[in-house]
């Protein structure tokens, strides 16, 4: 059962998309027809290595490696069909450029004990972002490194149902999403905008759960999550 793994991924995607929007009102020198034409284009490198090696005392030890590189270029063209004639509106028109390097290393230790299995891990995570919005002048850049354990306890307690009980628990990261950091406010119609906010910092959960499963793949769990810096 022991193994090493490599994989390499390369992914190149463009997209483009164009909404229209028209306003009608009760109040006709308010009515409003606009434009939003958003091409965008994503590349990502990934290259990931695992290890896994199987001891013949029932443990197993697993540890890996990965990278992977984001550059999104994202623009948004906002135009006002005036006299039978579309215009460019610049002070709604952005161009916002993100790029965002992950570093990734990890280790594990899994042993059993004829009904009991415990695994203990720890992930360490360093990401790395650049964030530029050309239209605006704004730059921005983070550099974070973070540290995840995890546990995970079972006890079977009957082969042929299935049934076992377990705790677990895991220290987790969520980052904020491109459109969340995007300084730009964009135009959805005359009363929806969207705004990012690039001084936004990942969040952190504690996560603490014990379950069981008691017939089958039915199961049912109750469990504790505390959450710093919520996004």
């Amino acid at each position: 059962g022991s193994g090493l793994k490599v994989i390499a991924d390369y992914l190149n995607s463009t997209r483009t998309e164009l909404n229209n929007f028209i306003s009608v009102y009760n109040l006709t020198q308010k009515n409003s027809h606009y434009r939003n034409n958003t091409p965008n284009k994503t590349n990502l490198y990934s290259l990931q290595t695992d290890y896994t090696k199987v001891f013949k005392n029932t443990v197993s030890f697993k540890a890996g490696l990965k990278f992977a590189s984001t550059k999104r270029d994202n623009e948004v063209l906002n135009e006002n069909f005036i006299n039978g004639n579309w215009e460019l509106n610049s002070n709604l028109s952005n161009r916002f450029i993100y790029k965002e390097n992950l570093s990734m290393a990890y280790a594990s230790l899994e042993k059993a004990w004829g009904k009991l299995s415990a695994k203990l891990g720890l992930r360490a995570e360093h990401t790395g972002m650049d964030g530029n919005s050309i239209t605006g002048n704004e730059k921005f850049k983070r550099d974070y490194l973070g540290f995840f354990p995890s546990l995970f306890i079972s006890q079977k307690l009957n082969e042929e149902t299935g049934s076992a009980v377990y705790l677990n628990y895991s220290r987790r990261l969520q980052r904020p999403s491109f459109s969340d950091l995007n300084p730009y406010r964009l135009q959805f119609d005359d009363y929806l905008t969207q705004l990012g906010n690039p001084n936004l910092t990942p969040e952190y959960t504690h996560k603490l759960e014990i379950g069981t499963v008691f017939w089958k793949g039915f199961s049912a769990d109750i469990y504790f999550a505390l959450t710093n810096d919520k996004i």
